[in-house]
């Protein structure tokens, strides 16, 4: 093992090559070392730029929760078709029995019986390796004259701290996961929405503000009309109030994105 700097030389073409049905499609393994890094099972992820779902793929992969959007349909199309056909390990939950079982018979520790609930923030069960040290064997009280090298060994493992793989969790290769209900949502009817400043002067008219103005009466209109479809044809959320953010204007972008969500984003 040796620690990453800032140049990923293994997530190069050459070295890790996924088959690309984007234009600028991201190689799996880069966006999933940055999830890894940052996040933990049950969290949410967001990518504002979704074309080939790559990061929706990957978080779906690790267990967490995802919201991606595009201004293309097309973008969305094809993450849509990624996300139904893929295919992804099952990884072995910590809050589960088979779970317990093998945290129990990687670290010899009986933990109390309690109710499982396949709770995936509490993590999957992940693969450890010895960090041995010559401290470490110096102080060993296991370890005296006259073993043989088999029992040194032992005793080092026994005592050696261990580190966690947390891109290398157990899996159970009799079980195959497909990808969880998501749902794609579409704000209709799609304009485009000005940059505020057409004339680049650095100075928004009152007549370009009017329009920006305009177009988010339009959005609220429609959600308070409309609601938001739920992923269950007879369940929609409506709103009792839906007032504009009181403060400064947003970013405006060119066109209105369409999301793609998982279950309880």
């Amino acid at each position: 093992m040796s620690p990453l700097s800032n140049i990923w030389s293994d997530t190069t073409i050459a070295g890790f090559g996924d088959p690309k049905v984007y234009v600028v499609q991201t190689t799996t393994k880069v966006v999933q070392r940055c999830i890894l890094m940052t996040t933990d099972p049950g969290d949410l992820v967001f990518d504002p730029t979704c074309g080939s779902g790559t990061t929706a793929y990957v978080a779906e992969q690790w267990g967490r929760r995802w919201i991606t959007c595009d201004t293309s349909r097309v973008a969305l199309a094809l993450a849509r078709t990624r996300m139904m056909a893929a295919r992804y390990a099952y990884y072995l939950l910590a809050d589960s029995p088979d779970g317990i079982k093998k945290e129990t018979e990687l670290t010899g520790k009986i933990r109390p019986e309690y109710k499982t609930e396949d709770d995936i923030r509490k993590g999957f069960v992940y693969k450890r390796v010895p960090h041995v040290t010559l401290k470490s064997i110096a102080n060993n009280p296991n370890i005296k004259e006259g073993m043989s090298r088999q029992q040194i060994d032992a005793a080092i493992a026994k005592h050696a701290e261990t580190e966690t793989l947390y891109d290398q969790p157990y899996e159970d290769n009799k079980r195959v996961r497909v990808c969880g209900p998501f749902s794609v949502e579409s704000l209709s009817p799609h304009r485009v929405l000005s940059s505020g400043d057409e004339n680049h002067d650095t100075t928004v008219r009152e007549q370009e503000a009017q329009k920006e103005q305009d177009f988010a009466t339009m959005i609220l209109d429609n959600l308070r009309k409309a609601g938001v479809q739920n992923t269950r044809k007879e369940e929609r959320l409506t709103f009792d109030s839906l007032e504009p953010f009181a403060g400064a204007w947003l970013p405006p972008r060119a066109n209105t994105p369409t999301p793609m969500a998982s279950p309880g984003a």
